[in-house]
């Protein structure tokens, strides 16, 4: 099992088939999203980010943030009032 650091790098490696969504045991996020609903928007952000998504299937990156959303694998700090590494 692997903990990830970083939502969107992650997302990324995913994707790219460097490692699956099954070896994923939970991700500590920088971010606070509070609902689904705005995942796509983050997801949307990253997309232009060339250290993230850059070039990604965007569909396909948005069905695994939900995914992994849905499976409880994205913990956030922030969304409690702790820095994201602390």
């Amino acid at each position: 099992m692997k903990v990830g650091f970083s939502l969107g790098r992650c997302i990324r490696d995913i994707v790219n088939g460097s490692i699956s969504e099954g070896e994923v045991a939970f991700i500590i996020g920088a971010t606070c999203i509070r609902e689904k609903e705005q995942l796509d928007h983050v997801i949307e952000d990253y997309m232009s980010r060339d250290d993230y998504l850059y070039g990604l299937d965007e569909t396909e990156c948005k069905r695994v943030a939900h995914s992994l959303w849905d499976s409880n694998k994205l913990i956030q700090p922030r969304r409690e009032g702790i820095h994201r590494h602390k």
